[in-house]
């Protein structure tokens, strides 16, 4: 926690120059969409173990993964039976090769950032995406439209998070480890 203050605290002081107005404007709406987001709740219970494979989108994003990342990536989707395999656009050829008639879906990122921003850029987003933790897309959206939550997901206390908040699909590469969390009953 001591580590995303720090990495947060640019973009706590640049909302603290905000005026005053501003924020109170802001405040108003962040309340009303977080009243939205808890009454669309009931449309995203947590999952039930057999499900959690379906909200997972198995993903490799490392602009050097080769080709042996992209096959092992394949694999475990398969074996899985996750909702899709993650990839940069460059490899969904194989991929779509690899996943041939398993039921598990190619999904491609296209302009990813590879972490080209200036680091306080990166700062503001964390910290909007953080006050945001996908409530507030959900209730902008409603319940007929998806919302992913993708980033930093890492255990199943970090997925239930993500679907308490209104996700209905998680991408992550940390897939294999949630599901065995499941399977071991753990928190």
């Amino acid at each position: 926690m001591t580590e995303l203050r720090r990495l947060l605290e640019p973009a706590h002081t640049f909302l603290e120059r905000v005026p005053a107005g501003a924020a109170l404007a802001t405040k108003a709406r962040a309340s009303d969409l977080d009243q939205r987001a808890r009454s669309t709740a009931i449309y995203h219970p947590l999952p039930i173990v057999r499900d959690v494979p379906q909200l997972i989108d198995h993903t490799i994003l490392k602009p050097e993964a080769g080709p042996a990342d992209i096959e092992r990536l394949c694999h475990e989707a398969r074996q899985a039976a996750f909702a899709s395999g993650c990839l940069n656009s460059s490899h969904v050829a194989r991929a779509a090769k690899k996943l041939a008639g398993s039921g598990v879906r190619v999904c491609a990122v296209v302009g990813f950032p590879l972490g080209a921003a200036a680091s306080r850029a990166k700062a503001l987003e964390t910290a909007a995406a953080i006050e945001t933790d996908v409530r507030r897309m959900r209730a902008i959206v409603g319940p007929q439209v998806g919302v992913k939550a993708a980033g930093g997901i890492r255990s199943r206390a970090d997925l239930e998070r993500m679907v308490r908040a209104g996700a209905c699909r998680v991408g992550t590469s940390s897939g294999l480890g949630i599901l065995q969390e499941y399977a071991q009953g753990q928190e």
